[in-house]
């Protein structure tokens, strides 16, 4: 199983860039463009990793 990372960024091209980056790495991505989105991603999924940018 990939470990799965959430995106946090407000601008989607950068954050669209940096899923595609990871996804090649081999990883599962998810994106969210604001904070409250991630804690809610984050709730729902307790074993994804969070990285802020």
């Amino acid at each position: 199983m990939a470990l799965r990372i959430l995106i946090v960024d407000d601008e989607p091209a950068l954050q669209a860039m940096v899923k595609e980056i990871l996804t090649q790495a081999g990883y599962e991505t998810e994106g969210a463009l604001c904070c409250a989105e991630a804690l809610e991603n984050s709730a729902l999924r307790p074993r994804t990793r969070c990285y802020w940018t």
